[in-house]
């Protein structure tokens, strides 16, 4: 015999609108950045291993191109590090995804859903549709602009495939504590999460010049959309606790505060009109310098030279 109201809606604890939508937003673009950092960090790593001459350079900006022109590389290395710097965090999403033990808090679940989401996202789908890397692939694999196009769209729907597998899982665990029985009621839980956020990081990203990250936020809102209005979620009756999550939405915007200021102070922001700038590091001993002298100075260190050399003197 159940306790009265146990499966009836109305008499669930649930997390208000505000909190959601709190959460929701600073947690997603704190996410954001820590997987923009993560895939700039896995570049330089196997751009090194490529080229270990290339000093080591730290370089997180907010809403910009994790990998802006850091090291000037061929095509074959460029492809070569790329390709492993961008699976990596596709990967590591899957495994975060199916197989990391979260705790039984609300806001801890949909925290972990919303940091794969955006590993996802800015850790491979961005990079995959960067034009820069497209042209390079191209040439590198010598293919004609329709196979190599047709390989990128079917990267980008395998990602779009993995974002509507994280929101499916992270609907099913919010319809322990909310109605998702219904379009409409999904619609409204994915309106209160997704858009907003996304919507401003896509605006931002193309400000700052990075048509990529802007494209890859659209593709998350596009593919979540769909799953909202397609697809009815399997009910799990789990307990979870901290549901209201107060903690959670007070916290998150304080977290995201201090990532922001600390990425637009370090490495700067067009958009502010702060110069980019990166960490460089040379024999354990970190200096920050302008991104601008460091590529003019990389490309005139590395970058190889054609030299001419007259065997007779000219007259």
């Amino acid at each position: 015999m159940g306790i009265y109201g146990e499966h009836d809606n109305r008499f669930r604890e649930r997390p208000s609108a505000l909190a959601l939508v709190s959460m929701s937003f600073f947690s997603t673009i704190a996410c954001a950045m820590i997987s923009s950092g993560v895939v700039s960090l896995l570049r330089v790593l196997t751009t090194r291993e490529t080229r270990s001459e290339f000093p080591f350079l730290l370089y997180f900006p907010f809403a910009s191109d994790p990998f802006l022109g850091l090291y000037p590389l061929r095509v074959d290395q460029s492809v070569r590090a790329a390709g492993i710097a961008i699976a990596i965090p596709a990967i590591v999403a899957l495994v975060l995804l199916f197989f990391f033990p979260t705790t039984q808090k609300l806001a801890g679940r949909l925290s972990l859903h919303t940091f794969v989401c955006s590993l996802i996202t800015f850790g491979t789908l961005a990079p995959m549709v960067d034009r820069k890397l497209f042209d390079d692939f191209r040439l590198y694999t010598r293919l004609d602009l329709n196979p190599a196009l047709g390989i990128v769209v079917a990267g980008v729907v395998v990602m779009a495939v993995l974002l509507v597998l994280v929101e499916r899982r992270a609907v099913r665990v919010l319809g322990n504590v909310a109605d998702v029985g219904s379009p409409g009621k999904r619609l409204y839980l994915w309106l209160l999460r997704i858009p907003l956020p996304f919507a401003v990081l896509a605006a931002l990203c193309k400000l700052n010049g990075w048509t990529d990250g802007a494209i890859a936020s659209l593709v998350v809102i596009a593919a979540t959309f769909f799953e909202a209005i397609s697809h009815v979620p399997r009910y799990q009756f789990e307990r979870l606790g901290n549901v209201r999550m107060r903690e959670a939405a007070a916290t998150w915007p304080i977290v995201t505060a201090v990532l922001l200021c600390g990425s637009v102070w370090l490495f700067g922001l067009d958009l502010l009109h702060f110069p980019r700038r990166a960490v460089r590091i040379d024999d354990g001993k970190p200096s920050i310098v302008r991104l601008d002298a460091l590529q003019e100075s990389q490309k005139k260190q590395f970058e190889p030279k054609i030299e001419m050399n007259w065997s007779k003197e000219r007259k």
